[in-house]
């Protein structure tokens, strides 16, 4: 991807273990990324893998621009079974991350995040502050398919927002 810049370096093996390949890898990406992922293939397809390691947050800028978001992420992931979003579990957490919207003039600082992954939902909580004043928190699942329904109880403390354009 041309938007995302920096050395990517891989370094793995892997080998035929009965009917079953064995894998492990150790990747070091751009902007501190890192992932250790180690498991197996299993000769019907189904996966029986392990990732921890760390993301920037960052490199969703191509994405998200003109919008920024800033921090670490980190993650201990599990794929069992076959190659699908329902065989993932696991954490993904951030903390004191901050995204910001420079069109509305506003941010979210310190950001602390947890996504528990499980069955194809993620279970989250997510909390920061807002640059204007006041902080807002959100948690509950949301189904990671489809039009991605959600359950979640958003709280806004002691909100303080202004229209720039006013």
């Amino acid at each position: 991807m041309p938007q995302i810049s920096g050395p990517l370096d891989l370094d793995g093996t892997a080998w035929k273990s009965e009917s079953d390949w064995v894998i492990t890898t150790d990747v070091r990406g751009p902007a501190g990324t890192t992932a250790d992922v180690a498991g197996r293939v299993h000769a019907n397809g189904t996966l029986d893998l392990a990732a921890v390691g760390t993301a920037a947050l960052g490199l969703t800028k191509p994405f998200l621009q003109p919008r920024s978001l800033q921090g670490m992420a980190r993650f201990g992931l599990a794929v069992n079974g076959p190659p699908r979003f329902t065989s993932v579990s696991g954490t993904v957490t951030t903390a004191d991350a901050r995204f910001s919207v420079p069109s509305y003039q506003i941010a979210l600082t310190g950001i602390n995040a947890q996504a528990q992954l499980r069955n194809g939902r993620a279970n989250i909580d997510v909390n920061g502050a807002i640059s204007a004043g006041g902080r807002i928190s959100a948690s509950g699942p949301v189904v990671l398919s489809g039009a991605y329904p959600a359950d979640l109880v958003i709280d806004l403390m002691d909100l303080t927002l202004a229209d720039p354009s006013l």
